[in-house]
């Protein structure tokens, strides 16, 4: 998402009107309207689609600093008067309105607002609860014997579970740690 944005911010994301200026043949037309010439602006802010969209997330404020500038100023307007999570929120629906614009052009599937805008949801959800887990497999040559064992903790360190087991005569200290490793 990083390079999308970049190239947002760049104006050079692929857009009918970017590839014609590279010479590549194709209508300029928007397949989102069927109205305008595509730019990076229009695909992501001024479609009727885009709009839609926006109007969907309750967002049409925050879009509307895109119709009247270019996607750099936007973004630097975004920085400096919203909150890090309106940033965020902003880039996970033109990253999706992106998508969905590829879906149409190269794929022929065609995503409603609703669809659209349900996908921004799912990838503003939070990850799962994040837990750790911590093997390790040690070998005595002198004992003939190995062990290996595990330690699973939550994302605050908290103890969840844990286990281990002892085995006679491992072939080698790099079994014993394979071993670990299957937990």
């Amino acid at each position: 998402m990083k390079i999308f944005f970049w190239r947002v911010i760049k104006n050079i994301l692929p857009t009918k009107d970017n590839l014609l200026r590279k010479k590549v043949p194709l209508s300029p037309i928007c397949s989102g309207c069927h109205e305008e010439f595509e730019s990076v602006q229009h695909a992501l802010f001024q479609c009727d689609f885009a709009k839609r969209v926006w109007e969907l997330l309750d967002l049409k404020q925050i879009r509307d600093g895109g119709v009247r500038r270019n996607p750099k100023e936007w973004f630097e307007d975004m920085i400096q008067s919203k909150s890090k999570e309106n940033v965020r929120f902003s880039v996970v629906v033109l990253w999706c309105l992106w998508n969905a614009r590829n879906s149409r052009d190269f794929q022929s599937k065609y995503k409603t607002a609703e669809e659209v805008s349900y996908e921004v949801g799912s990838e503003l959800e939070p990850p799962p609860a994040a837990v750790y887990l911590s093997s390790n497999g040690a070998f005595s040559v002198d004992e003939g014997k190995g062990g290996s064992g595990y330690v699973i903790c939550s994302a605050g360190g908290q103890f969840l579970a844990g286990g281990g087991e002892s085995n006679a005569f491992p072939p080698s200290p790099q079994y014993q740690e394979a071993l670990a490793g299957q937990v």
